[in-house]
């Protein structure tokens, strides 16, 4: 079965939680936050530069207006949920 990871680096924070009594944890980090005004448009680019596995992207309670794929611009679509591929 595919490997499930709880997290992901983004803008370069991310968290990692660890059992703290294993030498080799080295937990802590912050979840990346943001700010948005109601009504605002924001453009989001979604990269993933893993080798072996593939994410998927959400965002709690909003919707997303999906406009290119590989810096391809496409008829928009709306969905909840990304499944962003390798590369």
């Amino acid at each position: 079965p595919p490997i499930s990871l709880p997290n992901t680096l983004m803008n370069g924070t991310n968290s990692c939680e660890c059992d703290t009594s294993d030498p080799q944890c080295v937990g802590g980090g912050k979840k990346f936050e943001a700010v948005f005004v109601e009504g605002q448009k924001y453009r989001i680019r979604l990269i993933n530069v893993g080798i072996d596995s593939h994410f998927e992207f959400a965002i709690d309670g909003h919707t997303l207006t999906v406009i290119a794929n590989d810096l391809v611009p496409i008829v928009p679509y709306t969905t909840e949920t990304l499944l962003i591929g390798i590369g």
